[in-house]
């Protein structure tokens, strides 16, 4: 894969990241997707993305795979307090009721 592709496979996929996550918001104060859901989404970002940077780049598969994990560290020790986040964000606008069980 040449530099120029592989650049632009990174910068597509940034854009994706960015760009969906207006979606995820409405679609969560909306209540079609639950807490958990959006906790993951919010968190899950960074890992996704050094994935498919190492994934793309030519990093050896032992640099790739320390780069996910140490990338997966932060969302594995935030996933609570984003969840806690996410409901007191959803009691504080009301959502509460609007919610699907």
């Amino acid at each position: 894969m040449s530099e120029a592709v592989r650049v632009v496979v990174i910068l597509l996929i940034l854009v994706a990241f960015l760009a969906s996550r207006p979606l995820e918001i409405w679609l969560w104060r909306t209540g079609r997707i639950p807490d958990r859901i959006a906790a993951l989404l919010l968190v899950g970002r960074l890992p996704l993305f050094v994935a498919v940077i190492a994934l793309v780049s030519t990093a050896s598969w032992p640099a790739a795979l320390f780069a996910v994990a140490v990338a997966a560290l932060a969302p594995f020790l935030l996933y609570r307090r984003t969840l806690r986040f996410l409901d007191d964000e959803a009691a504080r606008r009301g959502l509460r009721d609007r919610r699907r069980p």
